[in-house]
């Protein structure tokens, strides 16, 4: 279609131009360094996160990790490795829809409502008094208990209530996108089937199939909107670690933001079929960021390969350093 990409392209596109645009797809002789680049970095990807996965439950009682709460962060890790993983094949080959729509609909969901309510975990827990962050070193990291031993019940009551309240978000959330894609499926199924391979970004490029869609787009708009709202308040949460668990919340909370109204406005200018955009011009710099992203499917990816890096790679690595400063500092004793 362009000659070459250019972020900085913000000249106008004629409609003939457009029209070309939309029926090119990514899976081409025309971008095949660019899908060998991808099957890299893919097994890149398997290498460092199951590794962090395996390395993260090794170390599931330290207080690193019981700070972030070792079994919704380590489930949350594993679907969203799954999300990720998912999200790098329409990059590799051509695919069926369906694969598309459950991995978006049910997964994504998923990676996000778990997300939101480990956040919600930490300001309830918080603003209840339920623990504070102390002054650490580097070699040790801990969360402590804000009350004494005379309060093991009320710490108990707590913690139980919490739970409750983030496994209900959790179950009514992932039923609610499971029930509903099933029943979008089975009414547009002639526009989603498994029998048909093709390039995803052609279907991207045209909203083909939209309808399906929906589940992703409204909780999307929702977590936009929640992911504002749990910035302010992890905003005053302390955590004397600088690179904790109120470090991991918040940037993810404000990178879902900033991707989620990123995303709306290439769907809005960049795209066709029944939603295409009816102004008189469509400018180069849109279309060319919406292939760059692959239709903002590849963009949510690395974000969810950043919400990996942060929750279970970087806890990791802090657990490991801090065991090497302990054994330097061992070993200093021992020579005296």
């Amino acid at each position: 279609m362009f000659e070459k990409r250019n972020l900085f392209d913000t000249s106008n596109v004629e409609n003939a131009d457009f029209q070309n645009y939309k029926h090119t797809g990514f899976i081409t002789e025309e971008y095949k360094f660019e899908r060998i680049i991808y099957v890299i970095l893919f097994l890149i990807y398997n290498v460092v996160f199951i590794t962090s996965l395996v390395l993260f439950y090794q170390i599931r009682n330290s207080a690193i990790v019981r700070e972030r709460g070792f079994g919704l962060t380590f489930f949350g890790g594993i679907i969203t490795f799954i999300n990720a993983f998912l999200g790098f094949i329409p990059q590799m080959m051509a695919i069926a829809c369906p694969f598309s729509m459950y991995n978006a609909n049910i997964l994504n969901v998923m990676v996000n409502v778990i997300f939101f309510c480990r956040s919600l975990r930490l300001v309830l827990l918080y603003y209840n008094d339920g623990f504070k962050a102390e002054n650490v070193t580097d070699s040790k990291l801990s969360i402590s208990l804000n009350k004494g031993s005379d309060s093991n019940n009320y710490l108990q009551n707590l913690h139980r209530k919490v739970n409750r309240i983030i496994y209900l978000i959790i179950g009514i959330t992932t039923v609610i996108s499971f029930v509903s894609s099933i029943v979008l499926h089975a009414k547009y199924y002639d526009k989603c089937r498994f029998d048909v391979i093709r390039d995803a970004m052609l279907d991207l490029k045209l909203n083909n199939g939209k309808e399906l869609f929906y589940p992703v787009r409204i909780f999307s708009i929702l977590y936009t909107i929640l992911s504002i709202i749990m910035a302010v308040f992890l905003t005053f949460v302390k955590d004397a670690n600088k690179y904790g668990a109120k470090f991991e919340m918040l940037s993810t909370s404000i990178i879902l933001f900033i991707s989620g109204g990123f995303n709306a406005v290439l769907q809005k200018y960049a795209t066709g079929g029944e939603f295409e955009y009816n102004g008189d011009f469509h400018r180069k710099v849109f279309l060319n960021l919406f292939e760059i992203t692959k239709g903002g499917k590849i963009l949510f990816t690395f974000v969810a390969i950043y919400m990996l890096s942060v929750s279970i790679t970087l806890p990791v690595v802090q657990y490991f350093k801090a065991k090497k400063n302990n054994e330097k500092i061992n070993a200093s004793y021992a020579e005296l």
